[in-house]
Parts: structure tokens; sequence; C-alpha cells
């Protein structure tokens, strides 16, 4: 599979499951040249853990678990990693472009002192959708996901890469975004464990065909996850 798999023809619908009809895509997905070269360098850039390390042995409380301190260090490795390429591309690469308490006309912006970004609904109050990065490169808004853990745990499991990719929750990810730039082009980004990719998917098609990109974390997940405790154990 190549680091960059992507379209930029508008998108229209994405398929869900067997039997249910597709619901329309709000979001046109596009991209640049930038994005690409962006992309690139995101999908092969190995974490630095010595800059990591202190993320990890600090952390305390729910993110000492070790599900959630994983999920949070590939989130930190994401944030790094396009601070330090926003510093190359002065000007052309920005990163958390939508600022702490910023106002769109249906949404509030915030960041909880956990570092979490999300959008809460005027009306309800209500967190509507959580980014876990957004840069604007070349003016483009980009928005990225990382998601390590393939599968949430309960009763059925489920692939999360899949729950990413449907378009019933893509709407409601970038309704906050629509309504703050005032229009419906964006890159997004998904970075995936490498175990969750399935080209064969046809929901997983229909998402590069409609301009979406889709990366595979450099690491596998179990690699990732060992790395990380062995770092918290030696706290």
């Amino acid at each position: 599979m190549s680091k960059v798999e992507s379209n930029s023809r508008p998108a229209q619908q994405i398929e869900g499951s067997s039997g249910v009809l597709p619901i329309p895509l709000e979001v046109n997905f596009t991209t640049n040249n930038l994005v690409r070269a962006v992309v690139d360098e995101v999908s092969s850039r190995s974490p630095d853990w010595k800059k990591l390390s202190p993320r990890i042995t600090n952390a305390q409380g729910r993110l000492a678990n070790p599900e959630s301190i994983v999920g949070t260090i590939a989130e930190v490795h994401l944030q790094e990693t396009l601070t330090e390429l926003a510093k190359r591309y002065q000007g052309r690469v920005i990163t958390n472009p939508i600022k702490d308490g910023t106002e769109s006309e249906k949404f509030t912006f915030r960041r909880d002192t956990r570092n979490r970004f999300y959008a809460c609904d005027k009306e309800t109050g209500n967190s509507t959708a959580e980014y876990d990065m957004i840069t604007e490169i070349d003016g483009l808004p980009t928005v990225w996901e990382i998601k390590l853990n393939p599968q949430r745990s309960g009763g059925e499991k489920q692939n999360r890469l899949r729950g990413l990719l449907r378009s019933n929750n893509i709407n409601q990810r970038f309704h906050p975004l629509r309504d703050y730039y005032g229009n419906n082009e964006f890159a997004y980004i998904i970075i995936a464990a490498q175990e969750a990719i399935n080209p064969s998917s046809g929901l997983y098609q229909d998402f590069i065909k409609k301009g979406g990109i889709v990366i595979p974390f450099p690491l596998s997940t179990l690699e990732f996850k060992v790395r990380v405790l062995e770092a918290r154990l030696r706290k």
C-alpha cells in the first residue's frame, strides 16, 4: 500500500453496512501538493522516544491506564510531528488555527485541561465533535485523526477505523468546522493501526475514492504499546 492513497474528487456518499442506504456526505475532501508532502512526512516519522518519555512517565490518573496512555502518546507524537513541520514550512503549515473559546454561529470550540480540542453546540452545551489535530496547509483546512487500538472493547468488538469512515460520523465531525470556515472543502487524514486497514473493504475504498486519506502508523500497535509501557515501567 502506498503511503498516501487519495483522490481529490468531490465526496458524495460513503457506503454503510450491508442493507443500509448510504448517507450523503456533506463535505468535499480535497488535497494539495503540500498536504501530500506533509502526509508523506507524517507516515514515515517514527516516534521520538526522548521527547515522548516525559509525557509517558508523568501520566497520572486515568491517563496512566495502559490503553489510555497508548492512545494519548500517539496523539502527542502526531501533534509534535506537525508542530515541527509547521516550523519548517513557516506560514504555509499552521497548527491549531482555531483557538480555545472561538465561536462560530452555532458552535464554541474548547480546549480542556487534558489538551483535548472539541466543539460544543451553543444551544445544548453538549460536545458534538473532538479533534486530534487541525491544521491549515497552504490555506486548506486539514483534519487529522489517529486511532491505534484496532477495535473497541465490549460485547461485540467493532473495527474503530470502520467507524471513522462512516458518513454519519464524518458529517458530525465536520459540521462545526463547516460552520466555522463557511465552506465544505477539507483534507481529512486518518492514521490507523496497520492491522486495522483493509484495502479490500468497500467502506475503505469509497472513502479513498471520495478524496479521504488513510495512512498506516509506522509501528505496529503491539510494538508501539510495548515501547510505551516499557517507558512507563522505567518511571
